[in-house]
């Protein structure tokens, strides 16, 4: 049995949890407010981040001296449960695919995350957690300018290509619904202006995304003194 920390509005927290119901697994969530570095969780888990995934050592495990998996890091994660649970592969295909996947998630997790999605989570949720600020709204404008000119390359390579990295769904995919989804329950995607040419492809795989099972419990995540958006949990948004 896995037990996962995560946060609910943490995009990499969430690719963990899409990898993982892809896969059928069984897993509990706790939880975890990563930035406020509760002495227990750092205790456990030295980097503090989230997501963070434990897999407890069967009583025959212990006997064989084998102790319980901590794993933190988005990438130790995915590419362990791809490893150890080979239904439903999320890197597929030949080496130059495996490579153009890794690739899309790179791009995804470091320049999509740093240039939109970090600066949205920041103004947003982790400032008013903390301080109770508000948003800068010079910031929000910026990384709004960023995201679309983002959609408009993924919506290039979905247009050539049917899924983001291949002509499969992949990690790259999962990923990069999983950092969507977040802007979407703040409702910082104007889908109204998606209508045409690369965003509109764009619009349309994310609602193909976003209308498969292993999305369900994403889309009833609740956090408090977050509404979701209005089209958050419309499947046809």
């Amino acid at each position: 049995m896995y037990r996962l920390y995560h946060y609910p509005l943490c995009p990499f927290s969430r690719t963990t949890r899409l990898v993982m119901t892809e896969k059928s697994l069984s897993f509990t969530l706790t939880s975890e407010n990563f930035w406020e570095k509760r002495e227990a969780f750092i205790k456990m888990n030295k980097s503090g981040s989230v997501p963070f995934l434990i897999k407890k050592a069967s009583e025959e495990e212990i006997n064989d001296g084998k102790n319980h998996l901590l794993l933190s890091g988005i990438n130790a994660i995915v590419e362990y449960l791809d490893e150890k649970h080979e239904n439903n592969p999320i890197y597929s295909g030949t080496a130059e695919d495996k490579a153009e996947i890794r690739r899309i998630v790179d791009w995804v997790n470091v320049k999509f995350y740093n240039e939109v999605v970090s600066y949205i989570l920041n103004e947003k949720v982790i400032i008013f957690f903390k301080n109770k600020d508000i948003p800068d709204t010079s910031i929000l404008h910026i990384a709004v300018q960023n995201l679309f000119v983002h959609i408009d390359y993924f919506g290039y390579l979905l247009s050539k290509r049917g899924w983001i990295a291949s002509n499969k769904i992949s990690i790259a995919d999962l990923t990069l619904a999983a950092h969507i989804s977040v802007l979407d329950y703040l409702g910082m995607i104007n889908w109204a202006k998606m209508s045409s040419g690369n965003k509109e492809t764009f619009r349309e795989w994310y609602r193909i995304m976003k209308s498969r099972p292993s999305f369900r419990s994403i889309l009833q995540d609740s956090v408090a003194g977050f509404a979701a958006s209005n089209s958050y949990r419309d499947l046809d948004f």
